[in-house]
């Protein structure tokens, strides 16, 4: 229920077209005789039906749509067939239907040939407007069903969100690049990096659209509302709520933004233990609660679940946890059955969440374990994280598991609004304009030819030995002869030699320094391959081997695949990530690796997922803010420069690059606070 369709009433009229195709509320009356008004007849109450979230009814009527269009070989009426399934299927959980449609769709608009296989005469300029308008909204389309089956962090999200900001760019439909921001902000949410997330919606809140826009304001102020309650913040998440309310009238289907603005705010309510609050908080916001605005069950099973889950949350605070589980447990089963995997995460998350209240410590173990390796395979980071303080009892017992505990309600511990050690940053000041408040900026030493932190740390049996290899480093002066005999006394320690993982992880990262020194890296790379047979269960170890193939690729040149296969590569960057999610500079070793392939999609994932665990590393920073320059994302560039910064990070080319792009956006204050 997100694409709302062609944009500009001026080239719909000029083909013939009615302006209510897809949205409209009048019904026409039926034509038998003409194909093209049988079609318009039936796209008229596909959105009659959409508009009432009836969305089982309105796919039954595209269904009708679809095959009138095929069996006549019409291609326009048929691309509309598939765009209002692919769009419906959303909502009814129907994933697999809506990946399938979307990819045919995509085909037939980026293929001209293949559109006349459909319809060899098919009228010209009706065709290519559709190319126009829908090919942006077939690749948001893919993407959303993508990440409900595979998850919003998963292999090929980042692809299709970096291809459709491409294909707005390539159409001239640059108000669909809001699309792509927008879910996004779900990617940045599912890496737990609430920040970006949060700078994602209140960008698109702080925009007003422009005469025939989709205005996209209430699924980005609502998303604020979710960020603010997962994070504990109740109170803030309760207002966040009531604005959404507020621009519930704005969206393209007023009655679904309503009607799930309701459900949200009513859970938020009763988390905080003051549900009688509900009607008047919606009269306040113009929104008067009316149960009667429900479609009919399952005609709108995403409404449905959401009710669900709130019913289990009320169920919960009154002391009955028990009929949480009951509520949940039919929705566990029907949305592994439908692949609907996104959705399933936060539906068992509540059930692991319910049997803990109900004191069946047993059952949320069983529920836990399968949930936690299916999000980490799905790089769910965020899941992981509300997962583990549910498991490991670090956060309070509560009908929504949280990243953080609550500030008040029934379910905040003792004292937990005075305590903010153990809280993200408040998103209520993330993204805030603070020209002033950055810590200043200073010229750092000239980078040394030395190795960086990962050389030290806690003493191990090889502590002493990398001590004086790296103050031969610091003596060197540039000697590449130094470099040569530093690598030698490496390269003559054995795998059997190296007790400790760790030891086994610094050997081999000074290794690649000093053999990237000495044009050696090829000898470095035989020499340290054994090494992941030895310790194949630590990450870091697996992750410096994969980053020093790299380099003895790029030193091989043409030859570097005699060398080592990116293949090899990529499965022990793959397998180091998996071992250890936590570790920044591996995720900055993947996201390199995959630069240097062109893989974008991967590389920015792998970057953001480093940043998030440090705000100060500039070089991912840097990378980062150029994939998003590069890809029409100029504000979320400014906002990873920005963190970088206020985080302390002290790199001149950070600054310089923030104050540059600050500019190019004409945020003045921000530019005059970054130089």
């Amino acid at each position: 229920m997100d694409c709302r369709g062609p944009l500009d009433p001026a080239p719909v009229q000029r083909f013939g077209l009615s302006e209510n195709n897809g949205f409209g509320e009048r019904f026409m009356e039926p034509v038998h005789d003409d194909i093209d008004q049988r079609a318009e007849e039936l796209e008229q109450r596909i959105g009659a039906l959409g508009q009432k979230c009836c969305l089982r009814s309105a796919m039954r009527v595209a269904r009708e749509l679809r095959r009138l269009a095929k069996a006549e070989r019409r291609i326009v009426p048929y691309l509309r067939a598939n765009f209002h399934l692919m769009n419906l299927a959303q909502g009814a959980f129907e994933v697999d239907l809506g990946v399938e449609t979307a990819i045919e769709t995509i085909a037939l608009l980026e293929s001209e040939e293949k559109a006349r296989q459909f319809q060899p005469d098919f009228p010209e300029d009706r065709y290519y407007y559709t190319v126009h308008w829908m090919s942006a909204c077939a690749y948001d389309n893919l993407g959303k069903h993508i990440a409900e089956r595979d998850g919003y962090n998963s292999d090929g999200v980042h692809d299709v969100i970096n291809e459709g900001i491409e294909v707005c760019r390539r159409t001239g439909k640059l108000e669909c690049v809001a699309c792509f921001r927008e879910y996004a902000g779900d990617v940045f949410l599912a890496a737990n990096d609430l920040e970006m997330s949060l700078h994602h919606a209140r960008t698109i809140t702080g925009m007003t659209p422009e005469h025939g826009q989709v205005d996209r304001r209430w699924p980005a102020a609502k998303q604020i509302a979710v960020l603010l309650m997962l994070n504990g913040q109740l109170e803030d998440a309760r207002e966040a709520a009531v604005e959404a309310l507020r621009l519930a009238g704005s969206y393209h289907t007023p009655i679904e933004a309503q009607t799930s603005t309701w459900v949200l705010l009513d859970e938020i309510l009763w988390l905080l233990g003051r549900p009688e609050d509900l009607e008047t908080l919606c009269r306040g916001a113009g929104c008067p609660y009316d149960p009667g605005a429900f479609p009919p069950e399952d005609e709108a099973p995403v409404l449905d679940l959401v009710r669900a889950q709130r019913d289990a949350v009320a169920a919960c605070c009154r002391g009955e946890p028990a009929r949480a589980l009951e509520i949940l447990a039919p929705w566990d089963k029907r949305l592994q059955q439908l692949n609907a995997f996104h959705s399933w995460i936060e539906v068992r998350l509540r059930l692991a969440a319910a049997a803990q209240l109900a004191g069946d410590l047993r059952r949320m173990k069983a529920l836990a374990e399968p949930l936690e390796a299916r999000v980490r395979k799905a790089r769910e980071w965020q899941a992981l994280a509300r997962l583990r303080g549910l498991l490991e009892g670090t956060m309070p017992p509560a009908p929504v598991p949280m990243l953080a505990p609550a500030t008040s309600g029934p379910f905040a511990a003792a004292g937990a609004a005075a305590k903010d050690t153990d809280r993200q940053e408040p998103p209520s000041r993330i993204g805030a304009d603070r020209a002033g408040e950055r810590p200043g900026t200073q010229t750092p030493e000239p980078p040394a030819a030395v190795p960086e932190v990962e050389a030290t740390g806690p003493q191990t049996p090889m502590t002493p030995a990398f001590q004086r290899w790296i103050d031969q480093f610091r003596q060197a002066e540039g000697r590449e002869e130094v470099y040569r005999a530093v690598l030698d006394e490496m390269l003559a320690v054995r795998p059997e030699d190296v007790s400790e993982p760790d030891d086994a992880a610094r050997l081999i990262y000074l290794a690649e320094h000093a053999a990237r020194l000495s044009n050696r890296a090829a000898e470095a790379w035989r020499w340290a391959e054994p090494f992941a047979r030895r310790f194949p269960q630590h990450g870091t170890t697996l992750n410096v081997l994969a980053d020093l193939g790299n380099t003895a690729r790029h030193e091989a040149g043409e030859k570097a695949d005699e060398v080592v296969s990116i293949e090899r590569l990529e499965s022990l960057f793959r397998a180091s990530l998996d071992l250890d999610c936590e570790h920044a500079r591996n995720f900055g070793r993947a996201g390199f690796f995959y630069l240097d392939l062109g893989r974008r999609g991967d590389a920015e994932r792998c970057l953001a997922r480093g940043f998030r665990l440090d705000r100060t590393d500039s070089p991912m920073a840097l990378a980062l803010a150029d994939l998003y320059s590069e890809s029409e994302r100029p504000r979320d560039a400014l906002a990873v420069l920005d963190m970088c910064l206020r985080e302390g990070c002290e790199d001149p080319r950070v600054a310089s690059q923030a104050g540059l792009t600050a500019v190019q956006l004409a945020r003045y204050d921000a530019a005059l606070a970054d130089f």
